[in-house]
């Protein structure tokens, strides 16, 4: 069984990324909280992976390019 941490977040916006298996979703915010020794500068990304129609893995990342490579797609352009 997972626990699940209760938080409310407030988004200005939020970005939804299809990728080759995994999808990524960005997030802004300006009540993100900066996790220890990270700089999240109000946006996270997650990396969504999914196997037999069921959420395996949810992976986190700071920065927008790092979750793009993650799940396979092109880096491009900084979201705004």
């Amino acid at each position: 069984m997972s626990e699940q941490v209760p938080m409310r977040l407030e988004a200005e916006a939020i970005e939804f990324v299809s990728a080759p298996p995994p999808f990524v979703m960005g997030t802004r915010s300006r009540h993100l909280p900066d996790p220890p020794d990270v700089r999240l500068a109000g946006q996270v990304y997650n990396v969504f992976e999914r196997r037999d129609r069921r959420f395996v893995s949810i992976r986190d990342f700071a920065r927008r390019d790092d979750a793009l490579r993650c799940a396979g797609a092109d880096g491009g352009a900084e979201w705004r």
